[in-house]
């Protein structure tokens, strides 16, 4: 289990900021994404195309 905290929450924020006037990116998403960033975890995810624009995510295959 992985609680969010300051770190992600940050990061998540930034992500709203680069990401929510040209790509639409909601709070959920943006925490999710944070989340996988801060960690160095890889997203597994249906919508890649939800995630592909931001810098660093790496997908599961």
């Amino acid at each position: 289990m992985i609680f969010i905290d300051e770190t992600i929450s940050q990061k998540a924020m930034e992500l709203i900021v680069c990401y929510n006037l040209s790509h639409n990116l909601l709070l959920a998403d943006a925490i999710i994404a944070a989340t996988c960033l801060t960690k160095g975890l890889k997203l597994f995810t249906f919508n890649k195309k939800d995630f592909s624009y931001i810098e660093g995510i790496e997908f599961v295959n």
